[in-house]
């Protein structure tokens, strides 16, 4: 038994429906996914508490040297989707890194001593670029060869 050939228009319209293959990329791009797969920042989200995020933050600290910017002296309390993105800015290879021990809270694979040693090195690392930016843009700056 043959299978009817699949009809490509939306219904009513007589035009090809944004899942055909005759659609447009225009058509196609305006097109909603019924069943998209959850991404990367929704299963970060589901596997850290919130408590567990600052918990971890206040123990290990940033990746890079810290600016000087200061919520405090706003006296704003950080929003959680903030708190979320900061988090995975100083944990980007966490997964990588952690893991969920026994009492549900997540300690580091290398041991919690050799974390925090990456860490204060990674943030000597950026520091000195960090210095060593500053001082090349700052000695740089009128070397352009014109004199104005």
């Amino acid at each position: 038994m043959a299978t009817p050939p699949m009809d490509y228009t939306a219904k009513g319209t007589g035009k090809p429906s944004s899942h055909s293959p005759l659609a447009s990329s225009q058509e196609k791009s305006q097109c909603v996914k019924q069943n998209t797969p959850v991404t990367k920042e929704a299963k970060r989200s589901l596997s850290v508490s919130y408590e567990e995020m600052n918990r971890l933050m206040d123990t290990y600290g940033p990746l890079k040297a810290k600016r000087n910017h200061s919520t405090s002296a706003t006296g704003r309390e950080t929003k959680p989707e903030s708190m979320r993105r900061k988090f995975y800015r100083w944990f980007p290879d966490f997964n990588e890194r952690f893991v969920k021990g026994s009492t549900g809270m997540f300690v580091p694979k290398a041991g919690h001593q050799q974390e925090l040693e990456y860490r204060e090195t990674m943030r000597q690392m950026d520091q000195r670029a960090l210095a060593k930016k500053r001082n090349d843009k700052r000695y740089s700056f009128g070397s352009s060869g014109s004199n104005a």
